[in-house]
This record gives structure tokens, sequence and C-alpha cells, in this order.
């Protein structure tokens, strides 16, 4: 039988960051929320992190990456991607609960958090480590183009946004999105 876990034992990062001085409210709203879910869900099981995220790129998009101007790395909703980011666990969890609005706030999708990401080529000539800052799902509808000019100021997806709503809006295209950070490591390029 799997052993209740305390929330500072289960959310060691929220704790620290309850710690902060000047957290904004949205913060401070965030952190308990979450705490009114593992009062209700003491088991709900947390995504499993990825490491490290390999992933094939052509040069000219690492150059942009190690140029400071790619910020985001996309990836196509697939079943290949699917397999490698979603956490099954958590997903069915979500899936048992489909009424529970705060729980699909707090946790909207099961995608993995990825700490760091690996690129490469085919024939690995060169290769980048990347810090991902964040990573998450986004339908390019009103409301996830929204989400991704406000939050993480990228127009990157506004032409597929544009093109979806053209063609009547019935089929609005979802990707994996990573937020990216620092260069951990780089060879050849």
């Amino acid at each position: 039988m799997e052993q209740k876990m305390t929330f500072e034992q289960k959310y060691p990062e929220l704790v620290e960051m309850s710690r902060i001085p000047d957290l904004t409210d949205t913060e401070k709203q965030m952190i308990e929320n979450v705490k009114i879910l593992h009062g209700r869900y003491p088991f709900f099981p947390k995504q499993k992190p990825v490491e490290c995220l390999n992933l094939i790129m052509k040069r000219e998009w690492a150059e942009k990456i190690v140029s400071g101007e790619k910020k985001i790395e996309w990836r196509d909703y697939s079943q290949h991607y699917h397999q490698r980011l979603i956490d099954d666990k958590t997903q069915e969890f979500l899936n048992q609960h489909p009424d529970d609005d705060l729980l699909h706030i707090v946790e909207p999708t099961a995608v993995r958090p990825v700490k760091r990401i690996h690129f490469h080529n085919y024939n690995n000539t060169w290769t980048l480590d990347v810090k991902c800052k964040g990573n998450d799902l986004v339908t390019v509808n009103k409301i996830g183009l929204k989400i991704m000019q406000d939050v993480y100021h990228t127009h990157d997806v506004d032409e597929d946004y544009e093109i979806a709503r053209k063609n009547g809006g019935k089929f609005y295209p979802t990707y994996f999105f990573f937020v990216l950070g620092e260069i951990l490591d780089r060879k050849n390029i």
C-alpha cells in the first residue's frame, strides 16, 4: 500500500517557494490550491519528471537557440511524443475526476516536467544541452493563442491559429512546447 506523504514531503519546491517574502497573490493562491488538493487527494500521482529529453533538430534552429533568438521549442502532439511525455497514472487519475474543477485548474494535463533537453542532429556531429524552464501542451485556439502571447511572449503559433480560423475553426493544432533556459553544454555549435 502506498504511504501517505505530507504536503512538505510531496511538494518541497512549493514549500521553498512559499518562503519567498514577495510572492504575488497568484503564486500564493496556486500554493494554497495545491494544499487543498493534497488534502483531498493525498495519493494524487505526480507526473514523473523527464531528466533529459533527446530531440533531433536542424542545426539552423539550434543556432537560433544559441544566439538567444529561439526561446521555445515546439513538437506536434503525436503518439510518439504522447508516449514520452504523458504520465499515464496522472492521466488516469484526471480522467477519474472530470468534475473536480480545482483539480483541473491546478493539474490541467498529465504532461511530465522536462528538466533538460539534449538537442542533436541524426549523426550527432553537434549537440546542444539546454535547461527546460517549463513545458506543457497547448491547443492553438483563441485561448491557447492568448496564453502563448501574454504569458510566454511568443507569436510562433499566430499563423497556425489564423490558418485554423480561416478553415472554419473545426480543428486547431495542439503542440507540446518547451520553454528554453540556459545552455548547459554544447559541442560543435
